[in-house]
Protein backbone atom coordinates (compact mmCIF):
# COMPACT_ATOMS: atom_id res chain seq x y z
CA UNK A 1 0.00 0.00 0.00
CA UNK A 2 2.87 2.28 1.04
CA UNK A 3 4.95 1.75 -2.21
CA UNK A 4 1.30 2.20 -4.56
CA UNK A 5 0.90 5.48 -2.23
CA UNK A 6 4.13 7.22 -3.22
CA UNK A 7 3.95 6.30 -6.68
CA UNK A 8 0.51 8.18 -6.82
CA UNK A 9 1.67 11.11 -5.23
CA UNK A 10 4.59 11.42 -7.49
CA UNK A 11 2.18 12.54 -10.02
CA UNK A 12 1.48 16.07 -10.02
CA UNK A 13 -0.86 18.41 -11.60
CA UNK A 14 1.15 21.92 -10.70
CA UNK A 15 2.42 22.38 -13.54
CA UNK A 16 -0.45 20.73 -14.86
CA UNK A 17 1.28 17.83 -17.68
CA UNK A 18 0.83 17.84 -21.09
CA UNK A 19 -1.89 14.48 -20.71
CA UNK A 20 -3.87 15.63 -18.20
CA UNK A 21 -5.81 12.77 -18.08
CA UNK A 22 -3.59 10.23 -18.42
CA UNK A 23 -1.72 11.10 -15.21
CA UNK A 24 -5.44 11.62 -13.72
CA UNK A 25 -6.23 8.00 -14.72
CA UNK A 26 -2.76 6.82 -13.84
CA UNK A 27 -2.62 8.54 -10.30
CA UNK A 28 -6.62 6.76 -9.48
CA UNK A 29 -5.17 3.65 -10.60
CA UNK A 30 -2.52 3.42 -8.27
CA UNK A 31 -4.83 5.45 -5.35
CA UNK A 32 -7.09 2.27 -5.64
CA UNK A 33 -4.35 -0.01 -5.80
CA UNK A 34 -3.19 1.19 -2.31
CA UNK A 35 -6.87 1.16 -1.02
CA UNK A 36 -6.81 -2.38 -2.00
CA UNK A 37 -3.62 -3.07 -0.45
CA UNK A 38 -4.09 -1.36 3.07
CA UNK A 39 -7.86 -2.70 2.60
CA UNK A 40 -6.06 -6.14 3.02
CA UNK A 41 -4.23 -4.88 6.62
CA UNK A 42 -7.94 -3.29 7.84
CA UNK A 43 -9.70 -6.63 7.75
CA UNK A 44 -6.61 -7.81 9.61
CA UNK A 45 -7.02 -8.70 14.09
CA UNK A 46 -4.03 -6.37 14.76
CA UNK A 47 -6.48 -2.85 15.71
CA UNK A 48 -3.15 -1.12 15.49
CA UNK A 49 -2.34 -1.98 11.66
CA UNK A 50 -5.85 -1.47 10.67
CA UNK A 51 -5.64 2.39 12.36
CA UNK A 52 -2.78 2.78 10.91
CA UNK A 53 -4.03 1.73 7.09
CA UNK A 54 -7.87 3.17 7.36
CA UNK A 55 -5.71 6.81 8.12
CA UNK A 56 -3.68 5.79 5.39
CA UNK A 57 -6.28 5.61 2.63
CA UNK A 58 -8.11 8.55 3.95
CA UNK A 59 -4.96 10.85 3.73
CA UNK A 60 -4.18 9.40 0.23
CA UNK A 61 -8.15 10.85 -0.75
CA UNK A 62 -7.23 13.84 1.27
CA UNK A 63 -3.64 14.49 -0.42
CA UNK A 64 -5.46 13.80 -4.05
CA UNK A 65 -8.24 16.51 -3.56
CA UNK A 66 -5.68 18.85 -1.87
CA UNK A 67 -3.48 18.13 -5.56
CA UNK A 68 -6.46 18.73 -7.34
CA UNK A 69 -8.16 21.57 -6.25
CA UNK A 70 -4.91 23.40 -6.37
CA UNK A 71 -4.34 23.32 -10.16
CA UNK A 72 -3.82 26.87 -11.26
CA UNK A 73 -6.89 28.36 -13.51
CA UNK A 74 -5.67 28.02 -17.07
CA UNK A 75 -4.15 31.02 -19.06
CA UNK A 76 -7.52 31.12 -21.06
CA UNK A 77 -9.53 32.28 -17.43
CA UNK A 78 -8.54 35.74 -18.03
CA UNK A 79 -11.43 37.93 -15.60
CA UNK A 80 -12.20 36.69 -11.87
CA UNK A 81 -15.59 34.96 -12.77
CA UNK A 82 -13.75 32.76 -15.15
CA UNK A 83 -11.35 31.74 -12.38
CA UNK A 84 -14.11 31.72 -10.07
CA UNK A 85 -15.40 29.15 -12.69
CA UNK A 86 -12.73 27.40 -12.96
CA UNK A 87 -11.93 26.90 -8.95
CA UNK A 88 -16.08 26.12 -8.67
CA UNK A 89 -15.79 23.26 -11.05
CA UNK A 90 -12.65 21.86 -9.34
CA UNK A 91 -13.69 22.11 -6.06
CA UNK A 92 -17.22 20.75 -6.98
CA UNK A 93 -16.34 18.15 -9.79
CA UNK A 94 -13.47 16.73 -7.36
CA UNK A 95 -14.73 16.85 -3.67
CA UNK A 96 -15.91 13.52 -3.58
CA UNK A 97 -12.41 12.71 -2.66
CA UNK A 98 -12.34 14.71 0.16
CA UNK A 99 -16.35 13.26 0.94
CA UNK A 100 -14.58 9.55 0.48
CA UNK A 101 -11.25 10.67 2.58
CA UNK A 102 -14.08 11.90 5.79
CA UNK A 103 -15.58 8.78 5.06
CA UNK A 104 -12.64 6.57 5.39
CA UNK A 105 -11.14 8.84 8.28
CA UNK A 106 -14.88 7.87 10.33
CA UNK A 107 -15.17 4.37 9.89
CA UNK A 108 -11.33 4.27 11.37
CA UNK A 109 -12.38 6.07 14.26
CA UNK A 110 -15.46 3.78 14.82
CA UNK A 111 -13.58 1.02 14.59
CA UNK A 112 -10.72 2.33 17.13
CA UNK A 113 -14.04 3.56 19.47
CA UNK A 114 -15.35 -0.04 19.02
CA UNK A 115 -12.84 -2.23 20.09
CA UNK A 116 -10.54 0.24 22.40
CA UNK A 117 -7.86 0.93 20.02
CA UNK A 118 -6.35 4.85 21.47
CA UNK A 119 -2.89 4.56 19.49
CA UNK A 120 -1.24 7.05 17.56
CA UNK A 121 -2.94 6.58 14.55
CA UNK A 122 -6.19 7.07 16.24
CA UNK A 123 -5.25 10.35 17.24
CA UNK A 124 -3.67 11.41 13.80
CA UNK A 125 -7.66 9.87 12.42
CA UNK A 126 -8.81 12.18 14.59
CA UNK A 127 -6.60 15.20 13.85
CA UNK A 128 -6.99 14.44 10.75
CA UNK A 129 -10.99 14.17 10.18
CA UNK A 130 -11.41 17.44 12.02
CA UNK A 131 -9.36 19.42 9.28
CA UNK A 132 -10.50 17.25 6.06
CA UNK A 133 -14.15 18.47 7.57
CA UNK A 134 -13.06 21.69 8.23
CA UNK A 135 -11.69 21.99 4.45
CA UNK A 136 -15.18 20.97 3.27
CA UNK A 137 -16.82 23.82 5.06
CA UNK A 138 -14.86 26.50 4.15
CA UNK A 139 -14.79 25.07 0.41
CA UNK A 140 -18.96 25.08 0.81
CA UNK A 141 -18.27 28.64 2.09
CA UNK A 142 -16.11 29.84 -0.55
CA UNK A 143 -18.41 28.08 -2.98
CA UNK A 144 -21.52 30.10 -1.68
CA UNK A 145 -19.80 33.40 -1.91
CA UNK A 146 -19.83 33.15 -5.49
CA UNK A 147 -22.00 34.86 -8.14
CA UNK A 148 -23.67 31.73 -9.35
CA UNK A 149 -25.07 28.51 -6.73
CA UNK A 150 -23.26 25.12 -6.57
CA UNK A 151 -26.59 23.71 -8.24
CA UNK A 152 -25.76 25.50 -11.39
CA UNK A 153 -22.30 24.52 -11.27
CA UNK A 154 -23.30 20.82 -10.60
CA UNK A 155 -25.87 21.37 -13.71
CA UNK A 156 -22.71 22.52 -15.85
CA UNK A 157 -20.60 19.85 -14.87
CA UNK A 158 -23.17 17.46 -15.76
CA UNK A 159 -23.61 19.04 -19.10
CA UNK A 160 -20.36 19.14 -20.00
CA UNK A 161 -19.91 15.15 -18.97
CA UNK A 162 -22.96 14.35 -21.80
CA UNK A 163 -21.69 16.75 -24.19
CA UNK A 164 -19.54 15.22 -27.01
CA UNK A 165 -16.14 16.51 -27.07
CA UNK A 166 -16.84 17.79 -30.83
CA UNK A 167 -19.93 18.17 -33.00
CA UNK A 168 -18.47 15.99 -35.21
CA UNK A 169 -19.80 12.82 -33.50
CA UNK A 170 -23.52 13.90 -34.29
CA UNK A 171 -23.13 14.41 -37.83
CA UNK A 172 -24.91 11.80 -40.31
CA UNK A 173 -21.15 10.82 -41.93
CA UNK A 174 -19.92 9.22 -38.09
CA UNK A 175 -23.38 7.73 -38.18
CA UNK A 176 -22.55 5.63 -41.45
CA UNK A 177 -25.09 7.87 -43.41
Amino acid sequence: GEVRKTQSERIKFDPVPDDFLSALEERSSLLLQAQNSYGETVRSVDPHWAAMAGYRVSEMYRTYHRDLVAIPAPSMAKTEREKQVFFAFMHVRYRTLLEKGIKQINQTISLGERIGEDSVWMKRAKATRDDMERALEDEKATLAKMPFTEAEVRAAIDAMLKKPATGDEKSPAKKGH
